[in-house]
Formats: structure tokens, C-alpha cells, sequence
């Protein structure tokens, strides 16, 4: 087992990260491994949660992971990690990644690893507002939103030694990532994780027919106009699909002299929350418009 201490300041000195903590790892008779990790964040600064704004205060927070490893001389390999954060700026964030890899023959390895995340954020940043009468935050509203977000993610990857010289690779990651924002609020003072939510402590908030929403930040009464969230990205809730494929063949048809052929699938895009679940979602990634981009290198090594 192994403590540790991590502390850093920025160039202003104010401390912007802390954590105390343990780390262990073992390996069994059988060959297996395990492995864990804890540690504690005391509450500090955050100075980049306003992105140039002023500083935040950023409540203290634990986190801790570990991971589970069978003997890696079998032809079938399992594994399973998962990590846990609670507290701090993010609020909460959970998640787990079994994995296999699968040896047929010696030449030959798959591999498969699905990732599931979770998180629950506190104050998300969605942008900041010119707002003169707001004094104590340099006539800004720094916005933010309470995010619950479910992200899956899936890595396949097969390696085939076809000759001592000719390898192959390809490897294929869908991705979903469905986030729900609310909760609309706006930083009342610097160094304090203190908020006035815009429809309860301040001002009116307005959901559009076309996903959007509307903030008034001072009501109908005040003179502050009202600002529009949803026209850029991460401000309202969306669906986020997307894969990417790559495939590689290595030819080294000299020694130290080598050719690449690269292709790579990329189809990627994002809409409003359309009420499907996140699993069954993950299927429209393939009707996605596709984007092949074909890669070609080599290299070749003169004298001996």
C-alpha cells in the first residue's frame, strides 16, 4: 500500500487542487490482480470552472476506483474496473468497464470493452451573460446548469499477425451520450459555490417549443434583456451519437522499412432528447452520414 499527497497552486497562489490518498495492488497465487484507489479532496479554488471568470469555490470531495485483472497467460482474458467520485464541483460521477480479450490463436487477439458513465454535475458551465447590475461578478452572469448525464461507449479491436512482417488492425467505437440539463443559475459571488437559480431566486426561465430556453435574468420588471440558450452546443439538453472505425495494415516489406494503409470512418452527430432510452438509441449511430478518409505512409531505412 502506498499514501500519497498531491497539492498545486496557481501563479496568483491560491490552491486550485489537493488530494490525499492511498493507492494498493496485488497479484494472487492464481495470477490474477487486483487493485484499489482512494483519496479525499479538501475544498480549494476552481479557476478555470468560469473559463476566465472569477475564482469558484470548490466544495471537498472523495473518489475511489478499483479493477480486477484474471491470468493474462490465457487464452481468454477478463477484467473489470470501476471508479466512484462524490462531491467536489461535479457533484457525482460513477463508472464500470468489464473487458475480454480473446486469443484463438497465437497470431490473433479481439478484444471487446464496454464503458458505462454516469454523471450527475452541479454546476455545469453553459456561458457567460454581459450583466451590468450584477457587480459582485465583474457585471457578468457566469450561467451554469445542473447536468445529469449517461454516456456508453464500446471498444472492439482485433490484431492479426498475418506474416512476421504483415500485421492488421482494426478497430471499431460506437458512442451514445444522452445529457439532460436544468436548473439554470448563475454564480452570486467569487470564491463561493453559492448560486441564485434563474425562476426561483431570480428572474423567469422559459422552455421554447423548438428545445430552447429562454432566460429573463431580472423578470419582466427590471431592464436586463433576456438571453437565449441552445443556439451553441452543450447549453440544452441533446442525444450525442457517433463511431469511428480504423483500420491499419503495417507492411514492413524491408527490415526498418515500413508501409502504412490507413482507413478511417468517423459519422458523428447530435439532436435534442428525442425520449428514447440510451441503449436502444445506440443503433441509429449507423445512420449517421459517414466520413472515409484513406491514409497512406511509408518509410524506408538507407545502409545497413
Amino acid at each position: 500500500m502506498t499514501a500519497y499527497t498531491i497539492d498545486a497552486w496557481n501563479f496568483s497562489g491560491d490552491p486550485y487542487y489537493r488530494e490525499l490518498g492511498f493507492t494498493s495492488s496485488a497479484e494472487l497465487r492464481s495470477l490474477w490482480s487486483v487493485s484499489a484507489r482512494a483519496g479525499f479532496l479538501p475544498s480549494s479554488t476552481d479557476d478555470r470552472l468560469t473559463r476566465g471568470g472569477p475564482l469558484v469555490g470548490a466544495p471537498s470531495r472523495w473518489t475511489a476506483a478499483g479493477s480486477v485483472q484474471s491470468d493474462l497467460r490465457r487464452k481468454l482474458i477478463g477484467s473489470f474496473s470501476t471508479s466512484l467520485t462524490h462531491g467536489g464541483v461535479n457533484g457525482s460521477e460513477w463508472s464500470m468497464t468489464p473487458s475480454v480479450i480473446y486469443r484463438p490463436i497465437n497470431k490473433l487477439q479481439l478484444s471487446l470493452a464496454p464503458t458505462f458513465d454516469v454523471v450527475h454535475d452541479r454546476a455545469q458551465y453553459v456561458s457567460t451573460i454581459a450583466d451590468s447590475s450584477n457587480t459582485l461578478t465583474d457585471g457578468n452572469d457566469y450561467v451554469f446548469a445542473d447536468l445529469r448525464q449517461r454516456t456508453l461507449s464500446v471498444n472492439a479491436r482485433a490484431d492479426w499477425s498475418l506474416t512476421n512482417t504483415l500485421t492488421a488492425q482494426l478497430f471499431v467505437q460506437p458512442f451514445i451520450s444522452m445529457a439532460h440539463f436544468g436548473g439554470y443559475k448563475a454564480l452570486r459571488k467569487p470564491r463561493t459555490f453559492d448560486f441564485d437559480v434563474f425562476g426561483r431566486d431570480r428572474g423567469m426561465v422559459e422552455s421554447l417549443p423548438d428545445g430552447r430556453v429562454r432566460i429573463d435574468p431580472d423578470g419582466d420588471a427590471g431592464e436586463q434583456p433576456a438571453f437565449i440558450l441552445g443556439d451553441n452546443a452543450n447549453e440544452t439538453s441533446f442525444v450525442s451519437r457517433a463511431i469511428r472505425v480504423n483500420g491499419v495494415i503495417r507492411w514492413e516489406y524491408r527490415s526498418g522499412s515500413t508501409i502504412y494503409l490507413v482507413w478511417q470512418q468517423t459519422r458523428d452527430g447530435s439532436a435534442a432528447v428525442d425520449g428514447t432510452s440510451l441503449w436502444n438509441g445506440l443503433d441509429r449511430v449507423l445512420t449517421v452520414p459517414a466520413k472515409n478518409v484513406v491514409y497512406f505512409k511509408g518509410s524506408y531505412r538507407s545502409g545497413r
